[in-house]
């Protein structure tokens, strides 16, 4: 519970201009509502009339994407959620643009757990990431960004997998909230 507050509230104290936080997410309706929601608190948290699309979606139009992109170079988009397609994709010079400006803030991935369970036969582009990242820090300048790993449903074998592909575990800091959810039964 509260996993979306942790990207939400760098963006809701700095604003959209101080830095980029990049939300990737595994389904473009979870990064729809997400958006959602951030714009929601925005309007209310700052006097900023125009807040730019904050998903990137395939129904975007041409000018959204390239507005995105131009705001993500310029340090101007502070949070997008996206794909970890459109992450190693289309966003990719992008991205790399704000890192090597000092830019970038938080790479945040929320259902981290699919990284060790879809592996490299279903959507590549989740194990991609930790190689994306390894790129990035190396073209960062200033501060490293943060890398934050979320997921609800954890196995000591996921947390395992991502230590190998996040680490070194000595520069790995797990963060637990461990509790039963109910599961609905039907009789």
């Amino acid at each position: 519970a509260g996993k979306t507050l942790v990207a939400q509230v760098p963006i809701l104290m700095n604003g959209l201009n101080k830095g980029l936080s990049i939300f990737v997410v595994p389904t473009t309706a979870l990064a729809i509502d997400l958006a959602r929601r951030m714009k929601e608190l925005l309007r209310r948290k700052i006097a900023e009339p125009t807040i730019p699309p904050l998903a990137w979606h395939g129904e975007l139009s041409e000018y959204d994407r390239e507005l995105i992109k131009r705001n993500i170079r310029e340090g101007r988009q502070g949070i997008i959620f996206t794909s970890p397609e459109a992450v190693t994709g289309a966003l990719l010079p992008s991205i790399y643009s704000a890192a090597k400006s000092g830019l970038l803030r938080y790479l945040i991935i929320d259902e981290a757990h699919l990284i060790a369970q879809w592996g490299d036969s279903f959507r590549p582009a989740f194990q991609a990431l930790a190689g994306l990242r390894r790129g990035l820090l190396e073209s960062s300048e200033g501060t490293p960004f943060r890398t934050i790993l979320m997921s609800a449903t954890f196995s000591p074998e996921n947390v395992e997998i991502l230590d190998t592909l996040f680490g070194p575990a000595e520069s790995v800091q797990m963060v637990s909230a461990v509790h039963l959810r109910p599961e609905p039964r039907y009789w």
